[in-house]
């Protein structure tokens, strides 16, 4: 049930022990805000190049918490939590999402890796493999023209 608050807008109206009560729109924005963000978090542990050391930590929050806004302001929300467990299960799940959005993306990270590895190989690149700092391994040149194009296709 949707009620019209004192802004203007439409809120919606959840029962709590037997009476109602309103969660207005910043409530529900910034609910939606940390979900996507805890989602994002996790996601962003294992991109390649945001997951390292490469970058500080205040930068990486406030990349995740940019994302956070962008989409959870753009999304509707499916869910609204009653208690404080019913929340705690909700960022559980989010966070599983994001680690299973993450887990792909490392597989196609060390795919395209791997077939690189194989190509340099294969043509003679393996024997000049360089320092990368970005995975903070030796790699062959042909590995670190994969990983970066795939960073940027990413």
């Amino acid at each position: 049930m949707d009620v019209e608050n004192a802004d203007g807008f439409l809120c919606p109206v959840y029962p709590k022990n037997g009476h109602y009560f309103f969660m207005n729109t910043l409530e529900i924005q910034l609910y939606t805000v940390m979900m996507v963000s805890i989602r994002a978090s996790i996601l962003m542990y294992f991109v390649p190049y945001f997951g390292g050391e490469r970058l500080y930590g205040l930068l990486k929050v406030s990349i995740i918490f940019g994302i956070g806004w962008i989409v959870g302001s753009n999304v509707t929300l499916g869910v609204v939590p009653q208690n404080f467990v019913d929340c705690i299960i909700i960022a559980l799940k989010e966070s599983i999402v994001g680690f299973l959005m993450g887990l792909g993306a490392k597989i196609v990270f060390f795919c395209i890796e791997f077939g690189a590895g194989i190509i340099a190989n294969e043509i003679g690149l393996a024997m000049s493999s360089t320092f990368d700092p970005l995975v903070s391994k030796n790699t062959t040149p042909v590995e670190s023209l994969m990983s970066y194009f795939t960073i940027m296709i990413f």
